[in-house]
Protein backbone atom coordinates (compact mmCIF):
# COMPACT_ATOMS: atom_id res chain seq x y z
CA UNK A 1 0.00 0.00 0.00
CA UNK A 2 1.43 3.78 -1.04
CA UNK A 3 1.25 4.63 2.87
CA UNK A 4 3.19 1.43 3.87
CA UNK A 5 5.50 2.29 0.97
CA UNK A 6 6.13 6.41 1.95
CA UNK A 7 6.67 5.41 5.91
CA UNK A 8 8.95 2.27 4.90
CA UNK A 9 11.03 4.95 2.91
CA UNK A 10 11.12 7.30 5.96
CA UNK A 11 9.04 10.20 4.34
CA UNK A 12 6.80 11.73 7.05
CA UNK A 13 3.50 11.44 6.14
CA UNK A 14 0.33 14.11 7.51
CA UNK A 15 -2.45 12.05 6.68
CA UNK A 16 -5.12 14.05 7.80
CA UNK A 17 -7.76 14.93 5.41
CA UNK A 18 -6.90 11.90 3.57
CA UNK A 19 -9.44 9.34 2.43
CA UNK A 20 -8.61 5.94 4.05
CA UNK A 21 -9.21 4.40 0.60
CA UNK A 22 -6.65 6.32 -0.83
CA UNK A 23 -3.70 4.89 1.83
CA UNK A 24 -4.84 1.51 0.48
CA UNK A 25 -4.04 1.92 -2.94
CA UNK A 26 -1.72 -0.78 -3.64
CA UNK A 27 1.22 -0.09 -5.79
CA UNK A 28 3.78 -2.26 -7.26
CA UNK A 29 7.49 -1.87 -6.96
CA UNK A 30 9.64 -2.74 -10.14
CA UNK A 31 13.16 -2.21 -11.27
CA UNK A 32 13.77 0.81 -13.37
CA UNK A 33 14.04 0.12 -17.24
CA UNK A 34 17.57 -0.28 -18.08
CA UNK A 35 16.97 2.32 -21.21
CA UNK A 36 15.68 4.59 -18.51
CA UNK A 37 12.81 7.30 -18.53
CA UNK A 38 12.20 10.31 -19.82
CA UNK A 39 11.91 13.34 -17.52
CA UNK A 40 9.86 16.67 -18.21
CA UNK A 41 12.95 18.05 -20.26
CA UNK A 42 13.23 15.21 -22.07
CA UNK A 43 16.32 13.99 -20.95
CA UNK A 44 16.70 10.27 -20.07
CA UNK A 45 16.85 9.49 -16.19
CA UNK A 46 18.23 6.08 -14.79
CA UNK A 47 16.38 4.43 -11.50
CA UNK A 48 17.07 1.88 -9.19
CA UNK A 49 12.73 1.44 -8.77
CA UNK A 50 9.83 2.31 -10.16
CA UNK A 51 6.63 2.00 -8.94
CA UNK A 52 3.35 1.73 -10.38
CA UNK A 53 -0.39 1.43 -9.42
CA UNK A 54 -1.91 -2.04 -9.50
CA UNK A 55 -5.06 -0.67 -10.51
CA UNK A 56 -3.56 1.39 -13.72
CA UNK A 57 -0.42 0.14 -14.40
CA UNK A 58 -1.47 2.06 -17.83
CA UNK A 59 -1.05 5.32 -16.12
CA UNK A 60 3.30 4.49 -16.15
CA UNK A 61 5.70 4.75 -13.86
CA UNK A 62 6.68 7.02 -10.84
CA UNK A 63 10.76 6.78 -10.37
CA UNK A 64 11.92 6.49 -6.56
CA UNK A 65 14.59 8.32 -5.56
CA UNK A 66 16.93 10.28 -6.77
CA UNK A 67 18.49 9.94 -10.83
CA UNK A 68 21.41 7.80 -10.77
CA UNK A 69 24.95 8.74 -12.60
CA UNK A 70 24.27 5.50 -14.51
CA UNK A 71 22.31 2.86 -15.42
CA UNK A 72 22.12 -0.29 -12.68
CA UNK A 73 24.30 -2.58 -14.28
CA UNK A 74 22.16 -5.94 -12.98
CA UNK A 75 24.28 -9.40 -12.82
CA UNK A 76 21.57 -11.66 -12.98
CA UNK A 77 21.94 -14.13 -15.47
CA UNK A 78 19.91 -17.98 -15.77
CA UNK A 79 23.02 -18.80 -16.02
CA UNK A 80 23.83 -20.75 -12.34
CA UNK A 81 27.34 -19.37 -11.30
CA UNK A 82 27.33 -22.03 -8.01
CA UNK A 83 28.13 -25.62 -8.53
CA UNK A 84 25.10 -28.38 -8.32
CA UNK A 85 24.03 -30.98 -10.59
CA UNK A 86 22.96 -28.58 -12.92
CA UNK A 87 26.07 -27.29 -12.97
CA UNK A 88 29.16 -29.08 -12.15
CA UNK A 89 31.70 -26.76 -13.52
CA UNK A 90 30.24 -23.88 -11.22
CA UNK A 91 31.78 -22.34 -8.22
CA UNK A 92 31.58 -23.26 -4.90
CA UNK A 93 29.96 -20.64 -2.53
CA UNK A 94 32.61 -20.23 -0.23
CA UNK A 95 35.07 -19.94 -2.87
CA UNK A 96 33.02 -16.96 -4.21
CA UNK A 97 32.68 -15.37 -0.70
CA UNK A 98 35.66 -15.35 0.39
CA UNK A 99 37.02 -14.08 -3.49
CA UNK A 100 34.47 -11.11 -2.78
CA UNK A 101 36.03 -10.64 0.46
CA UNK A 102 39.31 -10.17 -1.60
CA UNK A 103 37.82 -7.57 -3.81
CA UNK A 104 36.37 -5.57 -1.67
CA UNK A 105 38.87 -5.12 0.51
CA UNK A 106 41.48 -4.44 -2.07
CA UNK A 107 38.93 -1.89 -2.75
CA UNK A 108 38.70 -0.36 0.49
CA UNK A 109 42.56 -0.02 0.66
CA UNK A 110 42.47 2.16 -2.01
CA UNK A 111 40.49 5.18 -0.08
CA UNK A 112 42.22 4.63 3.36
CA UNK A 113 44.13 7.56 2.50
CA UNK A 114 40.91 9.86 1.83
CA UNK A 115 39.64 11.60 5.40
CA UNK A 116 36.38 12.92 3.47
CA UNK A 117 33.44 12.17 5.25
CA UNK A 118 32.07 10.32 2.21
CA UNK A 119 35.16 8.33 2.02
CA UNK A 120 35.02 7.32 5.76
CA UNK A 121 30.85 6.35 4.90
CA UNK A 122 32.29 4.10 2.08
CA UNK A 123 35.02 2.56 4.41
CA UNK A 124 32.72 1.84 7.39
CA UNK A 125 30.05 0.25 4.36
CA UNK A 126 32.93 -1.51 3.71
CA UNK A 127 33.56 -2.84 6.81
CA UNK A 128 30.40 -3.87 7.39
CA UNK A 129 30.41 -5.56 3.32
CA UNK A 130 33.45 -7.56 4.90
CA UNK A 131 31.47 -8.22 8.18
CA UNK A 132 28.80 -9.76 6.36
CA UNK A 133 30.81 -11.55 3.64
CA UNK A 134 32.81 -13.32 6.08
CA UNK A 135 29.88 -13.86 8.25
CA UNK A 136 28.36 -15.78 5.22
CA UNK A 137 31.58 -17.94 4.10
CA UNK A 138 31.77 -18.96 8.03
CA UNK A 139 27.74 -20.42 7.51
CA UNK A 140 28.83 -22.44 4.44
CA UNK A 141 31.82 -23.53 5.90
CA UNK A 142 29.84 -24.89 8.73
CA UNK A 143 27.31 -26.03 6.72
CA UNK A 144 29.97 -28.01 4.43
CA UNK A 145 31.55 -29.80 7.89
CA UNK A 146 28.05 -30.29 9.17
CA UNK A 147 27.55 -32.18 5.74
CA UNK A 148 30.78 -33.95 6.12
CA UNK A 149 29.11 -35.43 8.92
CA UNK A 150 27.01 -37.41 7.20
CA UNK A 151 29.29 -38.83 4.12
CA UNK A 152 31.79 -37.81 2.45
CA UNK A 153 31.24 -35.30 -0.14
CA UNK A 154 30.33 -37.31 -3.55
CA UNK A 155 30.87 -33.91 -5.76
CA UNK A 156 28.40 -31.95 -8.31
CA UNK A 157 27.41 -35.11 -9.69
CA UNK A 158 27.21 -37.34 -6.61
CA UNK A 159 24.42 -38.36 -4.26
CA UNK A 160 23.08 -35.54 -2.41
CA UNK A 161 23.60 -36.00 1.61
CA UNK A 162 19.96 -34.04 2.65
CA UNK A 163 17.07 -33.46 0.58
CA UNK A 164 17.02 -36.08 -1.71
CA UNK A 165 17.92 -35.37 -5.09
Amino acid sequence: MIIDLALYSGVDVDVSGVDDAELETVVCLADCHPEGLENDDGVIEHFNLVMYFEECPEEGVIPLGNPLDSPVKKVVSSKSVLMSAENPSGFKLEDLLQQLQVEVNAKHQKILSDDSDISRRVQANNLKILECLAEAERLQRDSYAQLAEIAPDAGPEGKARIGGE
